[in-house]
C-alpha cells in the first residue's frame, strides 16, 4: 500500500509540473502508475535503471507463497510500464534478456553507464599485489556467496602459496557466512562490512582476484571498477556481464557458481604466469577506458535523447 501511495504522489506532482517538461525518466520498471500516467498526459517516459527484483525472487532459497504472489505482481507492474514507456533502458544489451522485451525491440537502449575513471585506476601492478581474492557485494542469496565461501576450504588446501580472503560488504547472510567459517574454523578471512565507495579503490589495487558468483545481475558497477583498477575479474556469465567480461581476455568466465567450479577457476587462474594476467588486467582497463568513461555515457545519451 505505501509503495502506491508514493506513486500517486508521483503522479500528483508529474500532473502539477506538467508545463515544464516533455519527457521524464522512470528510475524503476516497478513505477507502472507514473509511466502509465505520462502516457495520458501525452509525456514520454523513458525507465533507465529496469531493476531485477523479479529475478532476485526467482533466485531465493527458500521461497514461500508471498513470495510468488510477490512475483506475480512485480511481473505485472513491468509488463505494464514496457508497454507505455516510450524507451527502456537495460545497463547493457544482454541484461535485457532475462525479460521478456523481445516486442518492444524498437523501445530498447543500453550503454549509458559509467565510472568514474579518475578514482578508479590501475595503481599497483598484478605483480606486486599480493595473492589476495575479494568478494565486494551485497551478502545476498543471488549474488552467490555462500558459495564462494563454500569454494574457500578447496583453494587453501590446494595452494602452496599463501592466499588470503577479503569480504565487503553486509546483508542477510552476514551471520550465516560467520558461522560456516566458525565451524568450519576458517582463517585468512577477512570480513571487512561496508566498505565506503571512496576507499573502493585502494582496496581494488591490492586485491589480485575478485569473484562474482552470482546467479542473477544487471552489469555492476563494483566489476567496472575492478577492471579499471586491473584487478583480475571472474563472474558468472548472466545478466550484462558476458558483454564486457570476454573469458582470457578482459577477465575470466565460470561455467557455473558451484564452489566446486569457483575454486577449480580460481586455482587455475592463480597458477597462470604473471605476464599473461597482467595483459588481462591492462585489456579489461583499456575497454572500461573506451566505453565506459563519462564523456562515452554523454555521446551515448545524445544519441538516445535524439531517437525520443
Amino acid at each position: 500500500m505505501g509503495y502506491v501511495i508514493l506513486q500517486l504522489k508521483i503522479i500528483l506532482n508529474l500532473f502539477k509540473l506538467r508545463k515544464n517538461y516533455s519527457v521524464c525518466f522512470i528510475l524503476s520498471g516497478t513505477l507502472f502508475i507514473p509511466t502509465f500516467f505520462l502516457s495520458l498526459l501525452g509525456k514520454k517516459a523513458v525507465l533507465t535503471a529496469v531493476a531485477s527484483e523479479s529475478n532476485y525472487i526467482k533466485y531465493k532459497s527458500r521461497k514461500n507463497f508471498g513470495d510468488f504472489i510477490h512475483l506475480i505482481i512485480v511481473s505485472i507492474m513491468e509488463r505494464i510500464s514496457f508497454k507505455y514507456a516510450n524507451k527502456i533502458g537495460f545497463e547493457s544489451p544482454s541484461v535485457s534478456y532475462s525479460f521478456n522485451v523481445k516486442k518492444y525491440t524498437n523501445k530498447l537502449f543500453s550503454g549509458n553507464m559509467h565510472i568514474k575513471s579518475d578514482n578508479f585506476s590501475k595503481t599497483v601492478s598484478l605483480f606486486e599485489r599480493e595473492y589476495v581474492i575479494g568478494y565486494i557485494g551485497r551478502l545476498s542469496e543471488e549474488k552467490g556467496i555462500l558459495n564462494f565461501i563454500k569454494a574457500v576450504p578447496v583453494i587453501f588446501n590446494s595452494l602452496d602459496i599463501n592466499v588470503n580472503i577479503l569480504i565487503g560488504g553486509s546483508g542477510p547472510l552476514e551471520s550465516s557466512i560467520n558461522e560456516y567459517l566458525s565451524e568450519g574454523n576458517i582463517d585468512k578471512v577477512q570480513i571487512m562490512g561496508w566498505i565506503p565507495h571512496e576507499e573502493l579503490p585502494n582496496y581494488l589495487n591490492n586485491i589480485k582476484l575478485i569473484v562474482f558468483p552470482s546467479f542473477t545481475e544487471g552489469l555492476p558497477n563494483l566489476l567496472l571498477e575492478a577492471m579499471a583498477c586491473g584487478t583480475i575479474v571472474v563472474a558468472t556469465s548472466v545478466g550484462g556481464i558476458p558483454d564486457v567480461i570476454k573469458d582470457g581476455e578482459t577477465g575470466f568466465l565460470l561455467e557455473n557458481n558451484s564452489p566446486e567450479c569457483i575454486a577449480e577457476t580460481a586455482l587455475k587462474i592463480l597458477n597462470m604466469p604473471d605476464d599473461k594476467l597482467e595483459k588481462v588486467s591492462d585489456n579489461a582497463r583499456a575497454l572500461v577506458e573506451e566505453k565506459f568513461t563519462f564523456e562515452a555515457a554523454v555521446e551515448r545519451w545524445s544519441e538516445i535523447m535524439e531517437g525520443i
